[in-house]
C-alpha cells in the first residue's frame, strides 16, 4: 500500500472547494481521484481534521496471538520427526 498524500496536500485540496473552486479542478490540479478528494471532505466534516489514520493493523489477526500458545506451537513441532528421518523410512 503506498504512503498517504501529506496533510499539507490535503488541508490544501479541501480549502480549495471550501473557497468555492471545483471539485474536478482540484482533483486534475492536485492529480487525485474524485473519491479521494470527496473522502477527505467527509473526514473534515466528521472530525475537523483530514490528517490519515494511524496506529491501524493491515491484513488478519494472527491465530497465536499470545505466549502461551506460541509456546504450545513449539512444544508440538519438537516431537515431529526431521525431515531426514522421514526420508530414511521410505
Amino acid at each position: 500500500m503506498p504512503a498517504p498524500y501529506s496533510i499539507e496536500l490535503r488541508e490544501k485540496a479541501v480549502s480549495a472547494v471550501e473557497k468555492g473552486e471545483k471539485k474536478s479542478h482540484v482533483c486534475r490540479t492536485l492529480n487525485i481521484s474524485r473519491n479521494t478528494l470527496d473522502l477527505w471532505i467527509k473526514k473534515k466534516k466528521e472530525t475537523e481534521s483530514v490528517a490519515p489514520k494511524r496506529d491501524y493493523e493491515r491484513g488478519p489477526r494472527p491465530k497465536i496471538d499470545n505466549i502461551e500458545g506460541d509456546e504450545l506451537y513449539t512444544r508440538v513441532g519438537e516431537n515431529l520427526p526431521s525431515p531426514k528421518v522421514r526420508r530414511l523410512d521410505n
